[in-house]
């Protein structure tokens, strides 16, 4: 096997799995399929601790340099006739980065007319915005305002605003791909800058106004469990948590219910059919609950007495709820107050299956993705427990391939930087 070093130039002998010619022989074909990789962290983790049992030879730095040692020659460092045939760019995380790194230097060879992206131009009122986190959209603005930032922070009108971008990625792609216009009438969309309130806001009608006269769509943002029907004009764009499916205006659009990431890259391997669910037993949830808990299907329940756990300290909760995602295969998935789960976002998040009682809810996107392929959608309790065992049984083979799938959509359509980039397309 000839495979690229992931190793420094003082200690190679670590193989990278991104670039490799293996020659198929018994041995080899024994050595690409494993019984197991429990053991391993990942792929590369399985090559390098049992690269003993295969021949192998390094690929030299200077022709087949991995991305730690481009960077440094790229930075200063000599290598001995470097001349690369192919470049690794690795030691960097996320395609978006790894893509500013090639266009750095001089390494993005696509079509720039197919590849470059069209600014998405902005028009709002800075000084009426009030943050939420259905207004994400502004995150680009914020991260570059440091100085309003503080401003609006010690005001008391910004809580918590990076726990939506922990690693900035959103707040990069924002600041190149959003760009916020003085003048209404040479924008792309003119937004609400803040939560919407009412039809009757006065800025929202004066929005309105200018959103007609220069024909520009007005993107409305509301997270909240109001159900109401609102009279909508043509032009805009009212994207919201909770409405039904069977009443949905051609206008109007799902929303996703933003939380922090709390994934920790783990997904379960061969999984017994076991349920999870934390939280409350209000809004009809209580008789799918006791339904469960009372039936010969593992579950694994932590109830209780409210919303947002009264009474247990909040790290306490936040640990318990997410844990109870992580350990098991499914979690049940019920309308709370307003038409819509902030647990559906958040299971496709942790990478798991959700049970569904279909009450009619939208689901942003869902035409992309197929409500079907995500988990088990119910209409009612009759049969409920037979049509959980007969998912399992029939999924068996294929719950992984689920899990990351899920995870997938909720990275691409579903998180907030998945949400803008499907929002400006």
């Amino acid at each position: 096997m000839l495979i690229q070093s992931d190793g420094s130039m003082k200690n190679p002998d670590t193989l990278c799995c991104g670039f490799y010619l293996i020659k198929a022989n018994k041995r080899t074909i024994k050595f690409l399929k494993p019984l197991s990789l429990d053991n391993y962290e990942h792929d590369q983790d399985y090559f390098n601790k049992e690269k003993a049992n295969i021949n192998y030879k390094l690929l030299p730095h200077n022709f087949f340099p991995n991305g730690r040692i481009f960077y440094k020659f790229k930075r200063g460092m000599k290598v001995k006739n470097f001349n690369p045939y192919l470049i690794h760019f690795n030691w960097v995380k996320k395609f978006y980065f790894k893509e500013k790194l090639m266009k750095k230097f001089d390494m993005w060879y696509l079509d720039k007319k197919k590849s470059e992206k069209k600014t998405f131009t902005i028009y709002f009122d800075k000084t009426k915005f009030n943050f939420a986190s259905e207004v994400i959209l502004l995150n680009g603005f914020l991260s570059s305002h440091q100085e309003y930032i503080k401003k609006m922070y010690f005001s008391g009108k910004i809580k918590n605003l990076f726990q939506y971008d922990k690693e900035k990625d959103l707040y990069e792609f924002s600041k190149e791909n959003i760009k916020i216009s003085s003048d209404a009438r040479y924008c792309d969309a003119i937004i609400l800058p803040y939560k919407f309130k009412s039809m009757n806001d006065p800025y929202l009608i004066k929005l309105n106004n200018k959103s007609i006269t220069y024909n520009k769509p007005l993107l409305i943002f509301y997270n909240d469990d109001d159900d109401k029907t609102y009279e909508l004009t043509n032009n805009m764009k009212f994207y919201r948590t909770s409405f039904y499916k069977s009443k949905q205006l051609k206008n109007e659009y799902g929303l996703p219910a933003f939380t922090p990431d709390y994934f920790n890259n783990v997904f379960l391997e061969n999984p017994k059919l076991t349920i999870g669910y934390c939280g409350h037993i209000r809004c009809n949830r209580q008789k799918y609950i006791n339904l469960l808990a009372n039936s010969e299907l593992k579950t694994n329940f932590i109830i209780r007495r409210g919303c947002w756990a009264p009474g247990v300290d909040k790290k306490t909760a936040i640990k318990e709820y997410y844990n109870t995602m992580e350990s098991n295969i499914f979690i049940f998935c019920y309308r709370g107050v307003g038409n819509f789960s902030y647990r559906f976002f958040e299971i496709l998040m942790m990478g798991r299956i959700p049970i569904i009682v279909d009450t009619d809810c939208v689901y942003p996107f869902s035409e992309n993705y197929g409500l079907e392929n995500i988990g088990l959608i119910i209409k009612n309790e009759e049969n409920l427990v037979d049509e959980i065992k007969e998912y399992y049984n029939k999924n068996k083979d294929n719950l992984l391939n689920i899990q990351k799938n899920n995870r997938k959509i909720w990275e691409e359509y579903l998180s907030p930087i998945g949400f803008i980039k499907q929002l400006i397309k």
